[in-house]
């Protein structure tokens, strides 16, 4: 094993915001949100399926989740984390469950608080996984 932060010039700190689709005034449109979050010091917004996500500086996750707020927005999450820079896919079936296996064991592990990870499986590769 290697020494703790070994790895953690592969991963940046970022806010993360996490916004449903569906608001309490409707369907949240990517430009509804863009127009509530960059003005507040977002940096990126993407789909995530049922979500948005927004990327912020971390000190600017406050004020973009004020701004999504106060644009009548439901926020379902927001944290400071740590997102990859790259990652890496994994497009076999036998990766993809070898590499699960170690982050449950990891995340079930007394001593380990948090398990970030810079790994890409698609979506078709996941289904088999899951079933």
């Amino acid at each position: 094993m290697a020494e703790p932060g070994a790895v953690s010039w592969q991963f940046e700190r970022k806010g993360v915001l996490l916004v449903s689709k569906k608001g309490a005034s409707g369907e949240v449109t990517e430009d509804d949100l863009m127009l509530a979050a960059l003005d507040a010091g977002a940096e990126d917004i993407t789909d995530a399926g049922d979500q948005w996500q927004i990327t912020t500086a971390p000190a600017d996750l406050p004020s973009v989740r004020t701004a999504v707020e106060e644009a009548v927005m439901t926020v379902d999450s927001s944290e400071v984390t740590l997102l990859p820079t790259t990652t890496v896919p994994l497009d076999s079936e036998g990766d993809a469950r070898q590499v699960l296996r170690v982050i449950d064991l990891l995340e079930e592990h007394d001593d380990v608080q948090n398990v970030y990870a810079n790994f890409d499986i698609p979506d078709r590769i996941l289904e088999l996984v899951e079933a």
